[in-house]
């Protein structure tokens, strides 16, 4: 990496260089032949620094992006997990329903069936997201046919969504 940007910053000083060194009769061509240099210089110098930018990221900061998005990836299995509890699916159940249809039962549930009393889902809550303290977002994570809804779910904190 570091050769790269060496090579970036080198081109546009040679570029700068070039545009000193030449000397036109043509004064239009010259001039001409001066801005392009400059631009490329430019270019070059810009393209560096875009580069530095980007991989500048400290060790400690690419360390609290992967345990963010580790802790992310955490509670949506931990969401699902409280979801098949709640709801009571589980994978001899998914048999189950798939098994009654082929020996002319009734396959799957009706809407409500497992859901609980009101045949509604409780709102699961999760921490709150990362330099946000003392807020509480309830979040429900749930297929769109699940919530009764057209759109999916941000409920205020004890509000259930049927």
């Amino acid at each position: 990496m570091k050769q790269v940007l060496r090579f970036l910053q080198w081109h546009s000083v040679w570029w700068e260089l070039r545009c000193t060194s030449r000397e036109q009769v043509l004064r239009e061509l010259a001039s001409g032949l001066e801005a392009y240099t400059v631009r490329q210089a430019a270019l070059h110098r810009d393209i560096a620094w875009k580069f530095k930018t980007a991989w500048e990221t400290s060790t400690e900061t690419a360390v609290r992006m992967a345990v963010r998005e580790d802790i992310l990836l955490m509670e949506g299995m931990q969401a699902f997990a409280q979801m098949e509890s709640v709801a009571g699916w589980s994978e001899s159940a998914r048999e189950g329903a798939g098994n009654a249809g082929e020996d002319g039962g009734s396959a799957g549930r009706s809407k409500g069936e497992g859901a609980g009393a009101a045949g509604t889902y409780p709102p699961l809550t999760l921490r709150p997201a990362a330099g946000v303290r003392g807020q509480e977002q309830t979040r429900v994570d749930m297929p769109r046919w699940k919530l009764g809804q057209d759109e999916g779910g941000y409920a205020a904190p004890g509000e259930v969504l049927d």
